[in-house]
């Protein structure tokens, strides 16, 4: 298959750290890319990234937050009766798309715990 070329917002939302990497060393210092956004969820818990891969101080923060499918906690992506992740995950990545087409800041990490009804950006 064929690697299309990325270009654009690229939003990362594989489940394994594997892919996250290849798409990882395509995208860092990628003038064609001005923002890479990782979604990262298991269970009821999401951690988001925003990242400007051009921003060597960005793209070291992101550098530091890589690690290998055996270092990854397995927790379920999403069960089929926990719906509600994805969908507040969905929608703080929308929130990150349209922080940075209005030209507002963005956090460069975001943390989701749901059954703690906690937010930390």
């Amino acid at each position: 298959m064929a690697k299309v070329e990325l270009k654009g917002v690229v939003i990362i939302t594989v489940d394994n750290m594997t892919c996250r990497q290849n798409v990882w060393k395509r995208a860092k210092l990628n003038q064609k890319i001005p923002l890479l956004i990782d979604a990262r969820m298991g269970a009821e818990f999401a951690r988001i990234y925003a990242i400007h891969p051009t921003n060597i101080d960005e793209a070291d923060f992101y550098d530091e937050n890589l690690y290998s499918n055996d270092e990854a906690e397995r927790l379920p992506c999403s069960a089929r009766s926990i719906v509600y992740n994805p969908t507040a995950t969905a929608g703080l990545i929308a929130l990150q798309v349209k922080k940075f087409a209005t030209g507002e800041s963005l956090r460069k990490e975001i943390l989701l715990d749901l059954p703690g009804l906690a937010l930390i950006a």
